[in-house]
């Protein structure tokens, strides 16, 4: 069989469960995916309002997997934009972007290259509390080629105003009282691809439940294996 590339990129723009008071789950929005062989999809919802918990004006995203001759690269990219996100009245933001694109090259010996330069919030405010929320692309350095899943926020550690009742945790996440846990930028990566999600919910009372806002996943991996 001749050795292939097997592309991989999945982007998506708000999605998750709730458990309390009710159960539901809140259909994945805005979904873009490529298949294996590679090329292009985007996808885009408007004016999207979830029981008044979860709204958003418009979300965007778009995949693309394609081998580059100049650089003899697979290169897979990923972005998410969502306007105008709320959240229960206690997150939001006039913009939302994810961005991922990743490099692998043809000689398997040398190491992938990826980036996430360009995801960034705007205006960006948790009960009240305005987050300047940025990436730490120091924390990336040793992310690129792992034996193993390794889930880590990529945020540089915020320096939180007491008067808001925002606490943060040791492992990166905003806890909101009688809300529950944010987790921003929080990247994944695995032997084959990187993933990064700019919001990630762990809801508690009186709405409980999980959800994720501006995920993007990008690569893939070489078929049959070596």
């Amino acid at each position: 069989m001749e050795r292939t590339f097997l592309y991989h990129a999945l982007a998506s723009g708000v999605s998750g469960k709730i458990t309390e008071p009710f159960q539901d789950l809140i259909e994945v929005q805005a979904a873009s995916a490529i298949p294996p062989t590679g090329g292009y999809s985007t996808s885009r919802v408007e004016s999207f309002r979830y029981k008044d918990m979860f709204s958003f004006r418009s979300s965007t995203t778009t995949t693309t997997g394609n081998f580059s001759d100049a650089k003899q690269r697979y290169t897979t990219a990923g972005t998410v934009t969502i306007e105008e996100l709320n959240i229960l009245g206690v997150v939001t933001a006039d913009r939302v972007v994810a961005r991922l694109v990743s490099e692998q090259p043809k000689d398997e010996k040398e190491e992938p290259v990826f980036t996430i330069a360009g995801s960034h919030f705007e205006n960006l405010r948790v009960a009240g509390c305005p987050l300047h929320v940025r990436p730490d692309f120091g924390r990336l350095a040793d992310c690129r080629r792992p034996k193993k899943v390794d889930l880590r926020t990529v945020m540089i550690p915020l320096e939180l105003d007491a008067s808001y009742g925002l606490k943060m945790h040791l492992d990166g996440a905003i806890e909101v009282p009688e809300f529950g846990k944010l987790y921003f930028l929080e990247f994944l990566t695995t032997p084959c691809y990187q993933s990064l999600t700019m919001v990630r919910l762990e809801l508690g009372c009186p709405v409980t439940g999980k959800a994720s806002v501006g995920h993007v996943s990008t690569n893939g991996e070489f078929y049959p294996p070596s």
